[in-house]
């Protein structure tokens, strides 16, 4: 089978596209069954490369007004449906999308987000356990000011071990 001749119009139209959305010049190449020597080629043209910029901007410009539309169409109560998961996930990715457009580091904010988040939702299941008890009386305060349930001495005591108060991870 012989060389085959330059890209169509139609080809160059798709090397511009698939460039201006991300695609490596290999990856174009084999999108569309061409030599990786041919895509470069055709990108390395100053006209070539002026349109993929400018569908780079036009493409940036429809996602941001497609994150627009979808923040904006979030209400409170859609928030509130989410679980706790999603909430801290959704929160990590707003603060990490937040710092690079303000262009700073996004090095393990996330992580250090999600960690607090847990062990937040950690200690308020505890207490959430610990008032659900004193309210069914598993609990009872006794005349030191501490709470007491089953033998157990929730506070400071000598003579029974304290409850253990640091977050679980389950």
């Amino acid at each position: 089978m012989g060389k085959k001749k330059g890209l169509t119009t139609a080809e160059i139209e798709q090397v511009k596209v698939l460039s201006a959305a991300g695609f490596t010049d290999h990856a174009i190449s084999k999108e569309l069954n061409r030599s990786p020597k041919t895509i470069t080629r055709a990108l390395s043209k100053p006209e070539t490369q002026r349109e993929v910029k400018v569908i780079r901007l036009d493409l940036a410009s429809k996602f941001e007004g497609l994150a627009n539309e979808l923040i904006d169409s979030i209400t409170p109560e859609d928030i509130k449906k989410l679980s706790a998961y999603q909430r801290t996930l959704s929160s990590g990715i707003a603060v990490d999308k937040c710092r690079l457009l303000r262009n700073e580091s996004t090095a393990n904010i996330g992580v250090d987000l999600i960690e607090q988040a847990w062990r937040t939702q950690d200690d308020l299941a505890t207490i959430d356990r610990q008032l659900a008890d004193l309210r069914q009386g598993a609990i009872t305060v006794n005349e030191e000011g501490g709470e007491t349930g089953e033998g157990i001495f929730i506070g400071e005591s000598e003579k029974t071990p304290a409850i253990d108060s640091t977050p679980s991870k389950q």
